[in-house]
């Protein structure tokens, strides 16, 4: 017997995952002392992802979660309280714009991440964005070259010269 939408999300929630950040909590009080639910199933840019009945539609998992509770699927967006993209606990998932996302955002001091060697995903040091810039400045030496020399794609030594990226140095 084939399983219904709502078994097969149930079968992709761990009901006892992490409680919320005391920052998430100072500002959504009503979900202290609840868990996330964290989906387990399949996801798509950090997002749980759900296959409806007919299994050629997809939901996000977190936006099921409020149409289960509510009836309906939240408008325009489905809100994450606690901050956690996997988390499916419909206390925990409001309905807002993409603008009340970046003001949650905001709120919460997620609003300035970190930059250069300070993200963590770094391949340059500021020294070696510095020098590149330097180089090209100087000229004689191409986009291509630079790539090659600093083993990185030409694509980001044009955003590194244009201050797309690295703009705070």
């Amino acid at each position: 017997m084939k399983q219904t939408t709502a078994q097969r999300f149930w079968n992709h929630i761990d009901t006892h995952g992490p409680l919320p950040h005391r920052t998430a909590i100072l500002h959504h009080p009503e979900i202290a002392g609840t868990h996330c639910w964290l989906w387990t199933g399949t996801t798509r840019e950090g997002y749980g992802l759900l296959a409806l009945h007919d299994e050629e539609t997809t939901v996000l998992a977190h936006r099921y979660s409020f149409f289960l509770k509510h009836g309906r699927y939240p408008q325009p967006m489905g809100l994450h309280k606690c901050d956690a993209r996997l988390c499916c606990n419909p206390v925990h998932i409001f309905e807002g714009s993409s603008s009340d996302n970046v003001q949650d955002m905001l709120r919460k001091g997620r609003g300035n991440p970190p930059r250069g060697v300070k993200s963590g995903r770094a391949i340059l040091t500021d020294s070696k964005v510095l020098k590149i810039r330097e180089l090209f400045k100087e000229g004689g030496i191409s986009k291509k070259v630079l790539a090659q020399k600093f083993d990185i794609d030409p694509s980001a030594i044009s955003r590194i010269i244009s201050k797309k990226r690295w703009g705070h140095l």
